[in-house]
């Protein structure tokens, strides 16, 4: 079946995307809860990312990087849900991405398993 899957990506977005499907569910993720990631999202995400996890939430403005715009394919490129989910608990220096070291390792990775539920397929200028 992965071949299959592989198939159909190598043709509708060519060799490059078919390496790199997206959503790409890693062991980070596997046996994650989308349900309970959308929770502990919306409990501690949505200030910044917002609601719609489009990086639009009410305190983007003031931020400088603006947040992330999860719903992007391109957000996501080379980026493994590992990854991740480490910087959801480490934050990420230089940017105004805070540390969430009270969430488990498990927790963090019910968010991304939920935010990877969000990702749109690539527009035509990311593929």
């Amino acid at each position: 079946m992965l071949f299959a899957v592989h198939a159909l990506l190598a043709t509708l977005w060519g060799p490059a995307h078919a390496a790199e499907p997206t959503p790409r569910v890693s062991e980070a993720t596997r046996g994650a809860d989308p349900a309970r990631g959308e929770q502990l999202y919306a409990a501690n995400c949505t200030a910044c990312h917002g609601a719609q996890a489009d990086g639009r939430g009410p305190a983007a403005v003031a931020l400088t990087p603006r947040p992330t715009d999860f719903t992007r394919a391109a957000s996501w490129k080379g980026r493994s849900d590992t990854e991740m989910a480490s910087l959801v608990r480490a934050g990420r220096p230089g940017t105004s991405m805070t540390a969430f070291p009270h969430l488990s390792e498990a927790e963090a990775a019910d968010i991304v398993a939920w935010l990877r539920t969000r990702v749109a397929a690539p527009s035509a200028g990311e593929k």
